[in-house]
């Protein structure tokens, strides 16, 4: 086992999110948690009879459909009995586009909650037949599940015979886990994982923050790599972490995360280096061209082996930053513990500095926290971290009012508003199809807001180039209309969170080129005028 000494850029300064006049700063560093070869779990025990139950449905209220949703989670370890309760957490996906958020509910279950009578609790748990990942914390402790053949690389001695052998489902402490790090900038700093000390920590993070009432659409691509290395579904590998991270910023920083778009990449184009900082500017040049929409973060998850000791490189102070909200992760070989570095590069999106770092606004903080310029597994944001986000997420345009604000099981669901959100969503960005062939262009409409939607339209431009033979809509559009190469659909209403979609018949030129079309979606009541345009690049070879 090879040993290498983790190093890490300087901050060269926080962005203003009103005015990006020059290049932002960016921050980099390692996480010892996505590196097989540094990352070891010192110790873990086999899950076995977990049990699912769920209470089922009584009654037609939405307290009873509520408690129909229930489900509670019984499982042993480490001499205890862990007992969690959970609700769906669909939120997380339900932003994605119909297709693709079909083929992860058939492969998989998402779900969030808490411990049963612990308070400051929380648990995100994914379920994908018999197998079961995700982490729960306990207020003192954070517990992953994880799949035994995931992780390992990072299982310790003796016990990796075992685990090659037929592979299981563990959970282990992340307090029972070691790691190599250092960091070069700063010599005092030792990478030793002191967990116990977050218990006294955790009773003196900020309370300044509110509860969870906002939410953010964050868009993943992953590399060629990442994509082979997990072929099976990338999208639902995605998601397994993405449920951790919106555990702890849902619980921390009062922000649901939402995953607005997962592009599975086999062909990484112009993003080839294996330098972070060059990685970095080629992904951030990637979510700027047409066809591409970084709804307030974009977040590359690769599997390529990057220059260095580097895992991890974000700006810091983008959030909602077109070009420049964007960070990066190395996520390979041990599960879902990589989630802690995707958490990590996005508190610099939100304005998160480095705790414990010569120069930092968060220098006198401990060096325990998540923010900590060594990567040492703890998901728990300081409270200086908390200070240093709360201004840029009060003042993010790119975030929204949740439509479900968290209240406890089985409380019923708040009343919605009138309020709607209509926005384009594509299926495929961008269409790739060959010259003089036929092909469908599918664009969905969807309404995020908490009321139906009403009086909408859709405008979608045909390019130049290409030849319109037809097109199919959802039940409850109007019959569309071409005229001077616009497409235009009517809907009278839009139910809250559903999709209606418009499919075009089309046949291209020919000649190889790249074409963009720009869908254009309003409603009478619609509360979000800034998603109302989306671009689809039509590339024709």
């Amino acid at each position: 086992m090879r040993n290498k000494t983790r190093h890490y850029s300087t901050l060269l300064g926080a962005i203003s999110l009103a005015s990006i006049a020059v290049r932002p700063a960016f921050a980099q560093e390692v996480d010892p948690s996505t590196l097989g070869d540094d990352f070891r779990i010192m110790h873990h025990e086999p899950l076995n009879n977990i049990r699912f139950s769920t209470p089922g449905a009584s009654g037609n209220s939405r307290i009873a459909a509520k408690r129909a949703a229930a489900t509670t989670v019984l499982l042993k370890a480490f001499g205890k009995q862990f007992d969690l309760a959970l609700e769906p957490n669909d939120q997380l996906v339900a932003n994605l586009p119909m297709a693709q958020k079909n083929r992860l509910k058939k492969s998989m279950r998402l779900y969030k909650g808490r411990l049963t009578g612990v308070k400051g609790s929380w648990a995100r748990i994914n379920k994908a037949g018999e197998h079961i990942t995700g982490a729960f914390w306990d207020g003192k402790e954070l517990y992953i599940i994880d799949r035994s053949d995931d992780v390992a690389k990072a299982i310790a001695g003796k016990q990796f015979a075992k685990v090659a052998a037929q592979p299981y489902s563990l959970i282990y402490k992340l307090s029972e886990t070691e790691s190599d790090a250092t960091c070069a900038l700063d010599p005092k700093v030792k990478s030793i994982h002191k967990f116990q000390k977050l218990v006294g920590e955790l009773q003196t993070r900020a309370k300044a923050l509110p509860a969870t009432t906002r939410q953010l659409d964050v868009a993943i691509v992953t590399d060629a790599q990442f994509t082979q290395a997990n072929s099976a579904n990338p999208q639902a590998a995605v998601v397994a972490r993405m449920n951790v991270v919106d555990g702890i910023y849902s619980d921390q920083v009062g922000v649901h995360i939402n995953v607005s778009e997962i592009r599975a990449l086999t062909n990484d184009g112009a993003m080839t280096s294996t330098s972070s900082t060059t990685l970095l500017n080629q992904f951030s040049s990637f979510t700027t061209v047409p066809g591409f929409n970084n709804p307030g973060i974009a977040h590359l998850f690769t599997s390529r082996n990057i220059d260095g000791s580097t895992v991890g490189i974000a700006y810091i102070g983008a959030l909602c930053s077109k070009g420049y909200g964007v960070g990066l992760s190395q996520v390979t070989g041990t599960g879902t513990a990589g989630a802690l570095t995707v958490a990590h590069e996005m508190g610099h999106n939100f304005g998160a500095p480095h705790d414990s770092q010569s120069g930092s606004a968060c220098a006198s903080t401990p060096g325990t926290y998540v923010m900590n310029p060594f990567l040492n597994g703890s998901s728990q944001f300081s409270p200086c971290s908390l200070q240093q986000m709360s201004p840029n997420i009060a003042k993010a345009a790119c975030m929204t009012n949740t439509n479900n604000p968290p209240t406890p099981i089985p409380t019923p669901v708040p009343t919605p508003t009138n309020n709607a959100d209509v926005r384009p969503v594509f299926l495929f960005n961008p269409i790739n199809t060959n010259v003089s062939k036929n092909f469908t262009y599918r664009v969905e409409v969807r309404n995020g807001g908490m009321g139906a939607a009403k009086n909408g339209s859709v405008n979608i431009s045909i390019p130049v180039g290409l030849s319109v033979y037809g097109a199919t809509v959802s039940t409850g559009f109007s019959a569309c209309t071409n005229t001077a190469r616009l497409l235009s659909c009517k809907f009278a209403t839009l139910a809250p969170n559903t999709t209606k979609a418009i499919a075009i018949s089309l046949r291209t030129g020919a000649k190889p080129v790249r074409l963009i079309s720009t869908v254009k979606v309003t409603a009478s009541n619609d509360s979000n005028a800034t998603n109302n345009i989306g671009k689809e690049a039509i590339d024709v070879r």
